[in-house]
């Protein structure tokens, strides 16, 4: 959808694949917790805030076991600024806090599908959990549990269910439990009254990171969330279940060292582009942007491998230009690789309050709700009769890319060359990315005997040439320093700490739960290299 105003074409603008969700708790250590501490949370909150704007949710412990929970539809800037919230009641002095913020990616998009989850346990404990990711085993309701969980409860309601009416009396070996033999995507916080839980996936495909501020402990999905108010961070180990109580955090089950399956879609897209990711090969947990790679910087890797893939013929009227905000930095580095001109003001994104642009943060108090992301392609001279060089982070259901690429040819441009900083979106994920139909899909589309017919996709999309990163370069750009190129690309991911299913169709975790052969291979490895 565009429509034309007074700068140029207005371009509704929204991807088809969707960031999981957001996850925040903050527990304090202090012998009497002061008032506030919500303000802490909601703080990181919004340096996470991009990850989900379907729903958003927030929940307070009190040392006398009093709770208030707070559940709303909308985006976490506009539920944290709507005055029927009590801030009164989240001021108050809490043990702990816990904020979510969802798109959904299994079960409908309900309000009782909102986090946090909370359920009475069979010891009167209360359980309450926020979750990141996706369950694929717990698509299948046991039968004694059909009459009692609705229909189209999310894969974290069931869990939380499930969990709360474990037969365990002692709470670490409760859930431990819970995640044995269950392989999935999941960064998860469990509160069972006064103490925490931190839980991630032994593939560590979605991210969780910790630090300390003051006597708060901070648990959130990104640095990002941490740089809000200044902390440093760890990643989680993947696999590990840490608790956190008064006492401060203790080791409930050791993970592993590495992620073995990042999510590739992190890189290129979820993740907010000053997060930092551990570098492949770290020897330490924790994150410091002396030895670590942002998503900005990963991303404009990208744009530089690109530009030496893709060999461009000698054009001195051509130009690059970005879909901003995430293909800012892949854009910026195919300029740089290609010693093109980047005209980066040509196309501006309406900025209104959607924290998926991600603004500055002085910005974020100073701006007024939207509902739509829009696009403004400039009427400018410097279109006419050049060719475009468009830039995007990914090319997934192509709406965008199309209305985009029809706007620029209407300036007068002569030719637009669409290129993507991530391989060819093919198939739908199950580990916590929001493709609801394989058919949205335009790179699944255009597939012929498994090969991606892009002359048949340029057509439909109205560019001249399409051109995708290589997953070899893609892995590259992550600081992979021994991927050979002649390997098997469908498994090449598999076996560089990445996972590409959306990709190659080869996901870590089978839509069962069942492992892939070869993550079963190198959990084993790693295991026994633990062990040593």
């Amino acid at each position: 959808m565009h429509e034309r105003g007074n700068k140029g074409v207005i371009i509704e603008a929204e991807k088809a694949a969707q960031e999981e969700c957001g996850v925040v708790a903050v527990y304090s250590l202090a012998e009497v917790p002061g008032p506030g501490q919500f303000d802490i949370t909601a703080t990181v909150a919004l340096g996470v805030a991009h990850r989900g704007q379907n729903g958003t949710g927030m929940m307070v412990y009190r040392d006398d076991g009093s709770t208030f929970t707070h559940r709303a539809e909308g985006k976490p800037a506009i539920v944290l600024a709507d005055p029927e919230l009590d801030r009164g009641q989240l001021n108050e002095p809490s043990r702990f806090s816990l904020f979510h913020c969802r798109y959904g990616t299994q079960g409908g998009f309900t309000d009782g599908n909102i986090q946090p989850i909370s359920q009475r346990a069979n010891d009167g404990s209360t359980v309450t959990v926020i979750h990141n990711g996706q369950l694929p085993r717990y698509n299948a309701i046991p039968d004694t549990h059909l009459d009692t969980i609705p229909e189209d409860a999310s894969d974290t309601h069931i869990f939380t269910k499930l969990l709360a009416e474990a037969p365990e009396e002692d709470w670490d070996e409760r859930v431990t439990n819970a995640f044995d033999g269950v392989h999935g995507a999941y960064s998860m916080i469990i509160a069972v009254n006064d103490r925490l839980y931190v839980c991630r996936d032994k593939l560590g495909i979605r991210p969780l990171v910790i630090g300390q501020s003051g006597d708060n402990i901070v648990v959130t999905s990104e640095t990002s969330g941490l740089d809000q108010i200044g902390t440093s961070a760890a990643e989680v180990r993947p696999g590990s279940i840490l608790r956190i109580d008064r006492a401060g955090v203790s080791t409930v089950q050791e993970g592993l060292p590495e992620a073995l399956a990042s999510c590739g879609l992190e890189w290129a897209y979820f993740a907010h582009h000053k997060s930092l990711a551990r570098a492949p090969g770290s020897q330490t947990m924790e994150i410091s942007p002396d030895t670590d790679q942002t998503n900005f910087e990963f991303r404009r890797a990208c744009g530089h491998i690109l530009a030496q893939e893709m060999n461009l013929p000698d054009d001195e009227d051509a130009f690059v230009v970005s879909i901003p905000n995430s293909g800012r930095a892949v854009g910026q580095g195919f300029a740089e690789g290609t010693g093109l001109s980047y005209e980066e003001d040509l196309i501006e994104r309406i900025e209104g309050n959607d924290l998926r642009t991600f603004m500055d943060d002085a910005n974020i108090h100073e701006i007024g709700a939207r509902v739509n992301e829009k696009l403004i392609i400039k009427n400018d001279d410097r279109w006419l009769d050049r060719t475009v060089y468009l830039l995007d982070d990914s090319v997934i259901r192509g709406n965008v890319s199309k209305n985009v690429v029809a706007a620029i040819m209407a300036q007068g441009a002569r030719a637009v060359h669409l290129v993507s900083g991530y391989p060819p979106f093919a198939d739908q994920c199950h580990l916590g990315v929001s493709t609801r139909t394989s058919e949205e899909l335009i790179a699944r589309r255009h597939m012929r005997d498994g090969r991606l017919d892009k002359e048949s996709m340029a057509a439909e999309l109205g560019v001249a040439s399409v051109s995708f990163i290589s997953t070899h370069g893609f892995l590259t750009a992550r600081g992979m320093q021994d991927v050979d190129p002649f390997s098997d690309p469908s498994t090449m991911a598999l076996h560089h700490d990445g996972c590409l299913g959306c990709v190659t169709g080869q996901h870590p975790i089978d839509l069962h739960g069942k492992l892939h052969p070869i993550m079963e291979e190198r959990i084993v490895a790693a295991e026994q290299h633990v062990n040593q």
